[in-house]
Protein backbone atom coordinates (compact mmCIF):
# COMPACT_ATOMS: atom_id res chain seq x y z
CA UNK A 1 0.00 0.00 0.00
CA UNK A 2 1.17 3.61 -0.75
CA UNK A 3 0.56 6.10 1.24
CA UNK A 4 -1.71 8.02 -2.03
CA UNK A 5 -3.79 4.35 -1.53
CA UNK A 6 -4.14 5.11 2.27
CA UNK A 7 -5.54 8.59 1.75
CA UNK A 8 -8.02 7.74 -1.18
CA UNK A 9 -9.35 4.84 0.98
CA UNK A 10 -9.48 7.35 3.96
CA UNK A 11 -11.14 10.30 1.58
CA UNK A 12 -14.11 7.41 0.54
CA UNK A 13 -15.08 6.18 4.53
CA UNK A 14 -14.84 10.19 5.50
CA UNK A 15 -17.86 10.32 2.86
CA UNK A 16 -19.57 8.14 4.15
CA UNK A 17 -19.75 9.39 8.06
CA UNK A 18 -22.45 10.93 9.62
CA UNK A 19 -21.31 13.06 12.43
CA UNK A 20 -22.85 15.31 14.91
CA UNK A 21 -23.72 18.52 13.20
CA UNK A 22 -22.19 20.25 16.85
CA UNK A 23 -18.28 18.81 15.59
CA UNK A 24 -16.49 21.26 13.96
CA UNK A 25 -12.64 21.01 13.17
CA UNK A 26 -10.10 20.76 10.91
CA UNK A 27 -7.19 17.99 10.93
CA UNK A 28 -3.83 18.19 8.94
CA UNK A 29 -1.63 14.77 8.13
CA UNK A 30 2.30 15.62 7.69
CA UNK A 31 3.98 12.44 5.92
CA UNK A 32 7.33 12.72 5.83
CA UNK A 33 9.74 9.79 5.16
CA UNK A 34 9.86 7.67 1.70
CA UNK A 35 6.45 9.10 0.38
CA UNK A 36 6.12 12.44 1.92
CA UNK A 37 2.17 13.71 1.52
CA UNK A 38 0.15 16.76 3.05
CA UNK A 39 -3.86 15.74 3.38
CA UNK A 40 -6.52 17.71 5.11
CA UNK A 41 -9.88 16.75 7.15
CA UNK A 42 -12.63 19.03 7.63
CA UNK A 43 -15.43 18.36 9.67
CA UNK A 44 -18.62 20.13 9.77
CA UNK A 45 -22.33 20.09 9.14
CA UNK A 46 -22.43 16.82 10.04
CA UNK A 47 -20.08 15.56 7.90
CA UNK A 48 -16.37 14.87 6.88
CA UNK A 49 -14.27 15.41 4.11
CA UNK A 50 -10.15 14.69 3.50
CA UNK A 51 -8.80 16.76 1.04
CA UNK A 52 -5.24 16.68 -0.50
CA UNK A 53 -2.78 19.15 -0.27
CA UNK A 54 -2.05 21.74 3.32
CA UNK A 55 -4.29 23.95 5.15
CA UNK A 56 -3.21 26.82 6.75
CA UNK A 57 -6.24 26.22 9.34
CA UNK A 58 -5.75 23.39 11.47
CA UNK A 59 -7.34 23.14 14.86
CA UNK A 60 -4.93 19.97 14.96
CA UNK A 61 -2.24 18.37 13.04
CA UNK A 62 -1.08 14.78 13.08
CA UNK A 63 2.78 14.47 11.78
CA UNK A 64 4.67 10.66 11.14
CA UNK A 65 6.63 9.16 8.34
CA UNK A 66 4.67 7.22 5.61
CA UNK A 67 5.81 3.68 6.74
CA UNK A 68 4.71 4.61 10.27
CA UNK A 69 0.95 5.97 8.29
CA UNK A 70 1.01 2.84 6.64
CA UNK A 71 1.53 0.88 9.47
CA UNK A 72 -1.03 1.87 11.73
CA UNK A 73 -3.59 1.96 8.90
CA UNK A 74 -2.92 -1.32 8.60
CA UNK A 75 -3.30 -2.22 12.08
CA UNK A 76 0.68 -3.38 11.72
CA UNK A 77 1.92 -0.81 14.58
CA UNK A 78 0.09 0.12 17.68
CA UNK A 79 -1.09 3.41 17.39
CA UNK A 80 -0.50 4.63 21.52
CA UNK A 81 2.92 3.15 21.73
CA UNK A 82 3.95 4.99 17.97
CA UNK A 83 2.69 8.59 20.09
CA UNK A 84 4.38 7.12 23.24
CA UNK A 85 7.53 6.80 21.56
CA UNK A 86 7.59 9.84 18.73
CA UNK A 87 6.68 8.24 16.28
CA UNK A 88 3.31 10.35 15.96
CA UNK A 89 3.42 13.80 16.74
CA UNK A 90 -0.07 15.19 17.56
CA UNK A 91 -0.05 19.34 17.99
CA UNK A 92 -2.78 21.36 18.72
CA UNK A 93 -6.06 21.42 20.13
CA UNK A 94 -5.92 17.85 22.03
CA UNK A 95 -9.93 17.54 22.71
CA UNK A 96 -10.06 17.23 18.89
CA UNK A 97 -8.04 14.12 19.03
CA UNK A 98 -10.94 11.38 18.54
CA UNK A 99 -11.83 13.37 15.41
CA UNK A 100 -9.01 11.91 14.26
CA UNK A 101 -9.95 8.56 15.49
CA UNK A 102 -12.78 8.71 13.18
CA UNK A 103 -11.68 9.86 10.29
CA UNK A 104 -8.92 6.79 10.39
CA UNK A 105 -11.45 4.31 11.84
CA UNK A 106 -14.05 5.78 9.18
CA UNK A 107 -16.94 5.72 11.16
CA UNK A 108 -18.35 7.64 14.35
CA UNK A 109 -18.62 6.43 17.68
CA UNK A 110 -21.59 4.00 17.63
CA UNK A 111 -22.05 4.00 13.98
CA UNK A 112 -21.51 0.45 12.08
CA UNK A 113 -19.09 1.27 8.79
CA UNK A 114 -21.98 -0.78 6.87
CA UNK A 115 -25.40 -2.50 6.65
CA UNK A 116 -23.72 -5.93 8.21
CA UNK A 117 -21.93 -4.39 11.35
CA UNK A 118 -18.93 -5.39 10.54
CA UNK A 119 -15.64 -3.13 11.43
CA UNK A 120 -14.45 -1.27 8.66
CA UNK A 121 -11.59 -3.00 6.31
CA UNK A 122 -8.39 -0.91 6.35
CA UNK A 123 -6.54 -3.10 3.89
CA UNK A 124 -9.35 -3.91 1.37
CA UNK A 125 -8.96 -7.29 1.91
CA UNK A 126 -11.57 -9.05 3.62
CA UNK A 127 -13.35 -8.48 6.73
CA UNK A 128 -11.39 -7.35 9.72
CA UNK A 129 -11.21 -10.38 12.11
CA UNK A 130 -11.02 -8.50 15.48
CA UNK A 131 -15.03 -7.52 15.24
CA UNK A 132 -16.25 -10.90 15.79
Amino acid sequence: MTINELFHNLQERAGRLTLSPDLAAVIAFNITGSEPAQWHGRVEGGRAVLCDGQTDSADITVSAASEVAIGLFEKKINPMAAFMTGKIKVRGDKSKIGLIKTLLMGRAAGQSPDPTGQSPDPTGQGPDPTSR
